[in-house]
C-alpha cells in the first residue's frame, strides 16, 4: 500500500483484512459499545466519533496514529493512550461524561498539540510531572465543572490557546497565568471571575497581541488598569460591559479612561523591611512600571496583594 491508512470510523467487531483500502467509511456503524480489534498497523487517524463506548486502552502495536477522536460517546475517563503517547498529536474526546484524568496518562502524551475536552464533567485538571518542555498548544477545558483554575507549571508551559469558558471558575489567580509564558489566547466566556490577574508580563512577552475572550462582568475599577494601559498594543479584549460604580455600570470597555478606573482606600505594602502605605492606584502603577522594566520578582509580589 502506497499510502498510511486512515480510519475513519468504528469500535466492537473485529474487522477483516482491509489491506486493499485507504478509507473505510462509517456508514452501517452504529451503537458501538467497545473498542475495535484487528485494526491495520499502519493506521494514522482513528474516528470512533457519536457511539456509545465507555472507556477503552488503545491497543500496542501502531506506531502511526496521529490523530484520535472519540466525541459525544459515554467516556467516563480518558481513554488509556498511552500505547500511542509517543505519536499521538490530536485526540479529541469532548461531548462525553469524563470526570476523572488519569495523570499516568496525560504524562505519556509527550508529543500531543492538542487535546480537546470540553463538555465533560472534569472538576480538576492535573499538570503532568516532568519538566520537559511540553508539545501542548490547544487546550479546551470550556463547558465543564471547573471551581478552581488549572495551575499547569509544567504543560502551561508551551500552551498557545487555553479555553476555559463557561465553567464556574469564579478567580483566576495570578500563578496560574504566571506560568502560560506562550499564551495568546485566554477564552473565558461565561465565567464568573470579575477581576483579572494583572498580565502585562504575560501581553509583553507575547508573540503576539494576548487575546482575552470574555463576556462576564468585569469589575471595571483599578484592577482593571493593565488592560487599558496596554489595550491598544498588546491586549486584545472581547469583554461585556463593566460593572463597577453607578456611573460606569454598562459602559462599554473601550468608553471608559483609565483615569475611571479607581478603587477607594490603601494597601500596606513591606518593602526592604519598611513597611509603606499606597493608594490602590499607586499600587497598580507600580504594577506597571515593575512589570514594563521586567522585574518579574516584584510585579510578582505586588501582585499577590489582594485589592480590594
Amino acid at each position: 500500500m502506497e499510502a498510511a491508512l486512515v480510519l475513519v470510523i468504528i469500535a466492537g467487531v473485529h474487522l477483516p483484512d482491509y489491506s486493499d483500502c485507504t478509507v473505510i467509511e462509517r456508514d452501517g456503524w452504529k451503537n458501538l459499545t467497545d473498542y475495535v480489534v484487528g485494526l491495520p498497523h499502519d493506521l494514522t487517524e482513528l474516528n470512533l466519533d457519536n457511539n456509545l463506548i465507555t472507556g477503552f486502552v488503545f491497543p500496542a502495536g501502531y506506531s502511526f496514529v496521529t490523530h484520535l477522536s472519540a466525541m459525544s460517546n459515554l467516556l467516563t475517563e480518558l481513554p488509556d493512550v498511552r500505547n500511542i503517547g509517543k505519536t499521538l498529536i490530536d485526540l479529541r474526546v469532548h461531548k462525553n461524561r469524563i470526570s476523572v484524568i488519569n495523570s499516568d496518562i496525560l504524562d505519556s502524551l509527550k508529543v500531543l498539540e492538542l487535546l480537546h475536552l470540553g463538555e465533560n464533567l472534569l472538576v480538576h485538571f492535573p499538570d503532568v510531572s516532568y519538566s520537559t518542555p511540553p508539545a501542548l498548544l490547544y487546550l479546551k477545558l470550556y463547558f465543564n465543572l471547573l471551581i478552581d483554575m488549572p495551575y499547569l507549571p509544567n504543560l502551561g508551559k508551551s500552551v498557545k490557546q487555553l479555553q476555559i469558558g463557561n465553567s464556574p471558575i469564579s478567580h483566576i489567580p495570578l500563578k496560574t497565568m504566571l506560568v502560560l509564558k506562550k499564551l495568546e489566547t485566554l477564552g473565558g466566556k461565561n465565567i464568573s471571575a470579575p477581576v483579572l490577574p494583572n498580565l502585562c508580563h504575560v501581553a509583553l512577552k507575547a508573540p503576539r497581541k494576548l487575546k482575552l475572550q470574555l463576556n462576564t462582568k468585569l469589575s471595571c475599577d483599578c484592577h482593571f488598569r493593565w488592560v487599558k494601559l496596554l489595550n491598544s498594543s498588546s491586549v486584545e479584549l472581547d469583554a461585556a460591559p463593566c460593572h463597577a460604580s453607578p456611573a460606569l455600570n454598562g459602559l462599554p470597555v473601550d468608553q471608559i479612561g483609565v483615569d475611571q478606573l479607581e478603587c477607594a482606600g490603601r494597601v500596606q505594602l513591606t518593602e526592604n523591611g519598611l513597611k509603606r502605605v499606597y493608594t490602590f492606584q499607586a499600587v497598580q502603577m507600580l504594577q506597571w512600571t515593575y512589570c514594563l522594566y521586567s522585574n518579574w520578582y516584584t510585579c510578582t509580589h505586588v501582585n499577590t496583594i489582594q485589592l480590594g
